[in-house]
């Protein structure tokens, strides 16, 4: 299971860089003039959170499959529901995905490349790669104290 979690994560920090880095770009380094505006942050960010939203639904399976030891059990609701409410992991998964689909929405909703999108992007986006990063951080000094 641990052959699917690995790319995985692999896959959901490379996208989680790709929303903030181009955010920090976008906001702090590219020229602001109105005429100089691109097409391609959207782009991007659509890219960076549908990469980041699926790699995370998957690692979220792999993860509970290795907690229920079999692939068939993550099929069943009540193993579902007991991961996602009843385990530290289910409702810090819960807030990652929230904060992806708000991502999404943003990002689809809100075309016109403005200073305030890009703020807001900056701000999900920060606020998601630190509490990914923190919280798996977390549990590897977790791991290596005991």
């Amino acid at each position: 299971m641990d052959d699917l979690i690995i790319p995985l994560r692999l896959v959901h920090y490379a996208a989680l860089a790709l929303l903030f880095g181009g955010s920090v770009f976008r906001h702090f380094i590219a020229p602001q003039h109105p005429q100089w505006r691109y097409p391609w942050p959207r782009g991007i960010y659509v890219v960076g959170v549908a990469a980041a939203l699926l790699s995370a639904v998957g690692w979220f399976i792999g993860t509970a499959a290795s907690m229920t030891g079999d692939w068939s059990e993550i099929l069943k609701p009540d193993i579902v529901a007991a991961v996602l409410v009843d385990t530290r992991l289910g409702r810090l998964w819960t807030g990652r995905l929230a904060l992806l689909v708000a991502l999404l929405a943003l990002t689809l909703v809100w075309r016109r490349q403005t200073t305030a999108r890009e703020g807001v992007m900056l701000l999900f986006s920060g606020v998601l790669t630190a509490v990914s990063l923190g919280s798996d951080m977390g549990q590897l000094a977790l791991a290596a104290w005991s």
